[in-house]
């Protein structure tokens, strides 16, 4: 119980504050820019003269279908087996998975993709001519993926303590309220922009 309460109590203001720190303190930013300009993903996409729309949006878009269909679908077959029905088939698998297998699999890619969709949207700030990481849906977005890290070491480590199985399930539904507030504050900063 302590070991539950320390993990999922702990790590996510400490990964709030790493977040905060790397966003505000490091020049992140620079190299980010420096590495995606120099790529020149932002002007191709200028080139390609798209609806402005298209710009502002595609990220939250992308983001809200990965959210909602990964992670919350994965979320709840992690309630699933927590609840002791990990070992029923899962509905949706293609390859017969068990809700325990398809929720480490959609979590896993749904971790993958965010911080592909992360960098996706550092491009559309800089395709906009916009500064980078001057919102708290930077901070967020550094604090979700630390999160999602610590979620997957938990996995492996529950592997051989399954001790760990209550902190994992505790810090998974942080996760997912965090992602939540995330996804609020993205639409805010849509809105301003």
């Amino acid at each position: 119980e302590h070991l539950r309460v320390a993990v999922a109590f702990v790590a996510p203001p400490v990964a709030l504050a790493l977040a905060y720190a790397l966003v505000k303190a490091s020049p992140l930013d620079q190299a980010l820019t420096t590495f995606i300009e120099g790529n020149g993903y932002p002007q191709m996409f200028r080139d390609l003269a798209f609806p402005g729309f298209f710009y502002h949006w595609f990220h939250a878009a992308n983001m809200a279908i990965v959210a909602g269909a990964m992670g919350g679908y994965g979320a709840w077959l992690g309630f699933e087996t927590k609840a002791g029905r990990g070992t029923e088939p899962a509905w949706g698998s293609l390859t017969g998975a068990t809700k325990s297998e398809l929720h480490a699999q959609l979590m896993a890619g749904a971790g993958l993709i965010f911080l592909a969709g992360g960098l996706g949207g550092v491009t559309f700030m800089l395709t906009m001519q916009k500064t980078l990481f001057e919102s708290p849906h930077a901070v967020t977005g550094f604090a979700e993926l630390m999160l999602f890290a610590t979620q997957a070491g938990l996995a492996f480590a529950m592997k051989n303590n399954p001790a760990l199985r209550p902190a994992h399930a505790t810090l998974g539904s942080i996760t997912m309220g965090l992602l939540a507030m995330h996804a609020a504050l993205g639409v805010k900063l849509g809105l301003g922009l």
